[in-house]
C-alpha cells in the first residue's frame, strides 16, 4: 500500500513536470502557469530608443544584423551583392589647355557590377593649396587607371603689389560607373599649385 502510494505522487510530480515544461505539439498547455520559452528568432523593437535588434537563436539580442552570414561583425553586415536601381545624374569632362599634372593620392577599389547593373561609385575629393606662388586657381581631377573621370577648379586671392595670398580649397564630387574588376582612383592636381593636404574616397553606392 505505501509503495502504491509513493508510486502514485511519483507519477503525479512526474505528469506535472512533462507537461509544464515541454511544449504540447497539440498547441494547449496542461498546465498553463507554467512557461516554455524555446529558441526565438527574428527582431526586437526598442521603442524607447529607436533601435531594431535582432534575435539569435539562444533568444539574446544583438545590436548586431548580418545579411548573408550569421556572425556580423557591426551594426549592419552584408556579405554578398545588394540592388538598388535609384541613382540618376550627368557630367562631362573639360581638359584646360597646357597644364602638366602631379599626383596626390591613389586607391584600390574593385568594383562588383555587371551588364546593365554596373556600379555606381561616389567620388569625393578636396585638396588644400594657396596663392603665394601668383596662381590665384587651381585645378584637381581624378582618373581611373589612364581615364579621366572627373575635374574641378578652385580659387583664392593674391596681390601682386602688396604680396598678400590666401590659402584655398578644391572639391570635386562626382560619380563613375566602373566595369567588373579592380581599378585604381588617382587624385591628381595641377603641378604648378603647392600642396598642403587633402581628402580622397570612393564609396559604392549601387551594384
Amino acid at each position: 500500500m505505501k509503495k502504491a502510494f509513493i508510486g502514485g505522487v511519483i507519477g503525479i510530480i512526474g505528469g506535472f513536470m512533462f507537461t509544464g515544461l515541454i511544449p504540447n505539439f497539440s498547441g494547449k498547455r496542461e498546465n498553463p502557469s507554467l512557461l516554455w520559452i524555446g529558441p526565438r528568432m527574428g527582431w526586437e523593437v526598442d521603442y524607447t530608443n529607436n533601435r531594431i535588434y535582432a534575435i539569435d537563436n539562444s533568444g539574446g539580442v544583438t545590436p548586431s544584423v548580418g545579411i548573408g552570414t550569421n556572425s556580423p561583425l557591426s551594426r549592419f553586415h552584408l556579405v554578398g551583392d545588394f540592388y538598388n536601381q535609384g541613382f540618376v545624374g550627368t557630367q562631362s569632362y573639360y581638359e584646360p589647355p597646357g597644364i602638366s599634372w602631379a599626383n596626390v593620392a591613389s586607391l584600390s577599389y574593385t568594383s562588383h557590377g555587371s551588364g546593365e547593373d554596373n556600379s555606381v561609385v561616389l567620388i569625393y575629393a578636396h585638396l588644400i593649396s594657396n596663392t603665394s606662388g601668383g596662381y590665384v586657381d587651381g585645378f584637381i581631377r581624378v582618373l581611373r587607371g589612364n581615364t579621366p573621370i572627373a575635374i574641378a577648379c578652385g580659387g583664392g586671392y593674391y596681390d601682386v603689389w602688396s604680396g598678400l595670398s590666401a590659402f584655398f580649397g578644391v572639391t570635386l564630387i562626382a560619380y563613375d560607373n566602373p566595369p567588373p574588376g579592380t581599378h585604381t582612383y588617382t587624385l591628381q592636381r595641377e603641378s604648378v599649385i603647392p600642396q598642403y593636404g587633402y581628402t580622397f574616397y570612393v564609396i559604392e553606392l549601387k551594384r
